[in-house]
């Protein structure tokens, strides 16, 4: 589950990336490589493309080297996806902290960018109280949600509430417990042992 402000971290992460789209390219190189975002939640994936100032459709595929902390943590691919003269690929990191991509052309130059992956927790995120699964549950066990102003009525019923204290008498059969049935057993084997031994009828 997205925490609240997710949608609008998005929003405006996307909205920066679109705006200086049009400055991707530096006017002596050919090629433009970014991920599509800095941040990256812990179980998504990160999502890299490429650019060409002029289309080339010798270009095919383009190798990339993730790193974390300087050290090489996995490789992956730009690729194009049908007849689109942009190249994607993407990664799933493993852990939280601050990656580095690099991406190798075939003129020989390279580009490199870095985003960081981290991990939230909902249950600190989302602090707020969920009144309707709270009045789901104590409508399911056989009680009421109470609001705050009820609380000074509640008391009031609880002072007036008195203790039912008539003695009480429980029943309970022992004829088909277990250790009465054995019990029982053992009387009567011992009682026709004692007899045979003794001599009586």
């Amino acid at each position: 589950m997205e925490g609240i402000n997710a949608p609008f971290d998005r929003f405006w992460d996307q909205l920066i990336l679109w705006l200086v789209a049009g400055r991707d390219f530096i006017p002596s190189r050919q090629f433009s490589f970014r991920p599509n975002s800095a941040n990256i939640r812990l179980g998504e994936k990160a999502h890299f493309r490429m650019s060409m100032r002029q289309p080339d459709p010798r270009v095919k595929s383009v190798p990339l080297t993730l790193f974390f902390d300087d050290k090489e943590v996995g490789r992956a691919n730009l690729t194009a996806a049908g007849n689109d003269t942009r190249l994607t690929a993407e990664f799933l990191p493993e852990r939280v902290g601050r990656y580095r991509v690099r991406a190798d052309f075939p003129d020989g130059t390279t580009q490199e960018s870095r985003f960081i992956v981290f991990n939230e927790n909902v249950e600190e995120t989302e602090v707020t109280t969920d009144i309707a699964c709270l009045r789901r549950l104590c409508e399911s066990s056989g009680g009421r949600l109470l609001e705050p102003r009820e609380l000074s009525r509640l008391l009031n019923e609880l002072n007036q509430e008195k203790a039912d204290i008539t003695p009480k008498t429980w029943l309970k059969p022992v004829w088909n417990v277990a250790w009465v049935f054995y019990l029982t057993g053992l009387w009567f084997g011992l009682d026709w042992f004692l007899r045979r031994r003794w001599g009586l009828c």
